[in-house]
């Protein structure tokens, strides 16, 4: 039994350090658009067609058409959220937030029931965002290779990140923090989106960027340095997501 147990432990640690891990493949494009925005639709699928990486538009949630029920099912809700969601007339604000907070959540909901390998990785968009054509050949092909086995969401462009330690010259661990704004361009590991992920959005409390940053002490969230991916500066100064509807 003794030389059984030896043999096991042996070819355990022989798999090991022998045969490689599954590294992280990026295996779509997600991005975000309202129905409404058929320029910004045109935008990304101009740039997106020219990439070897299948890709999809996901519609956008119209927050000002949201219903009590609906926000209800959603769990977004609660007397912290009436205090600073709330107008003093009793109406809604901030519905462009709330939408786009859902607009996420309810693609990574989606992404959660593909059937792909726990290192997959998910790149999700905005509709502002300006690509690269050797997004894939050159920059993802570097970045990867930066990446710790223990990522479960990398940035490839994010403002004022709040870095915790540079992890090489391209990537930086990220730390909550007053900063590390926007979801404009980000990568979800496929197998974190269950377990940790969609964990941290179970309830709207904050801006999803906000929502993310309040769960990177349980997150493992990395930015690639520089950015790769930038928000176009026309379409952004159009957006009415910070507006009240």
């Amino acid at each position: 039994m003794n030389y059984l147990y030896i043999l096991l432990i042996a070819l355990v640690l022989f798999l090991l350090y022998t045969v490689p891990l599954r590294g992280f493949e990026l295996v779509d494009i997600s991005y975000i658009n309202m129905d409404k925005d058929a320029d910004r639709r045109a935008f990304m699928e101009s740039q997106l067609s020219q990439l070897q990486v299948p890709f999809r538009r996901w519609p956008g949630t119209d927050g000002s058409k949201l219903t009590t029920d609906i926000l209800r099912q959603e769990h977004v809700g609660s007397p912290s959220f009436a205090i600073r969601h709330k107008s003093w007339d009793g109406k809604l604000r901030n519905t462009g937030v709330i939408g786009c907070w859902l607009s996420h959540k309810k693609l990574l909901q989606y992404l959660s029931s593909l059937p792909h390998h726990e290192n997959a990785m998910h790149l999700i968009i905005e509709d502002d965002i300006h690509i690269p054509s050797n997004l894939i050949t050159e920059h993802w092909r570097t970045l990867q290779s930066h990446i710790p086995r223990n990522a479960d969401i990398v940035y490839f462009g994010i403002t004022n990140p709040i870095v915790e330690y540079p992890v090489s010259n391209r990537l930086a661990k990220l730390k909550p923090g007053d900063g590390n704004w926007g979801t404009y361009a980000y990568a979800v590991r496929h197998g974190s989106l269950l377990t940790k992920i969609l964990p941290c959005l179970e309830f709207f409390r904050d801006p999803i960027d906000n929502q993310y940053d309040q769960c990177f002490d349980n997150l493992n969230a990395y930015a690639a340095t520089p950015n790769i991916l930038n928000a176009d500066s026309e379409f952004q100064e159009k957006s009415s997501i910070d507006k009240a509807l």
